[in-house]
Protein backbone atom coordinates (compact mmCIF):
# COMPACT_ATOMS: atom_id res chain seq x y z
CA UNK A 1 0.00 0.00 0.00
CA UNK A 2 1.40 3.38 -0.96
CA UNK A 3 1.89 6.16 1.56
CA UNK A 4 -0.79 8.31 -0.01
CA UNK A 5 -3.57 5.72 0.03
CA UNK A 6 -2.61 4.80 3.59
CA UNK A 7 -3.16 8.42 4.65
CA UNK A 8 -6.42 8.58 2.75
CA UNK A 9 -7.83 5.53 4.52
CA UNK A 10 -6.75 6.98 7.86
CA UNK A 11 -8.65 10.17 7.04
CA UNK A 12 -11.70 8.12 6.12
CA UNK A 13 -11.50 6.23 9.42
CA UNK A 14 -11.23 9.49 11.36
CA UNK A 15 -14.20 10.96 9.53
CA UNK A 16 -16.25 7.85 10.20
CA UNK A 17 -15.31 7.87 13.88
CA UNK A 18 -16.24 11.55 14.14
CA UNK A 19 -19.59 10.97 12.44
CA UNK A 20 -20.31 8.11 14.82
CA UNK A 21 -19.51 10.13 17.94
CA UNK A 22 -21.49 13.14 16.66
CA UNK A 23 -24.46 10.87 15.96
CA UNK A 24 -24.21 9.31 19.42
CA UNK A 25 -23.91 12.77 20.94
CA UNK A 26 -27.02 13.96 19.10
CA UNK A 27 -28.96 10.87 20.15
CA UNK A 28 -28.02 11.43 23.79
CA UNK A 29 -29.16 15.05 23.61
CA UNK A 30 -32.48 14.04 22.05
CA UNK A 31 -32.93 11.44 24.78
CA UNK A 32 -32.16 13.97 27.50
CA UNK A 33 -34.65 16.44 26.01
CA UNK A 34 -37.36 13.79 25.97
CA UNK A 35 -36.63 12.80 29.56
CA UNK A 36 -36.82 16.46 30.59
CA UNK A 37 -40.11 16.84 28.78
CA UNK A 38 -41.50 13.75 30.53
CA UNK A 39 -40.44 14.96 33.95
CA UNK A 40 -41.97 18.40 33.30
CA UNK A 41 -45.38 16.99 32.39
Amino acid sequence: MSECSQQRSNLKDDGYRMMKSVTLFGAEILLAIQLLRLSLN
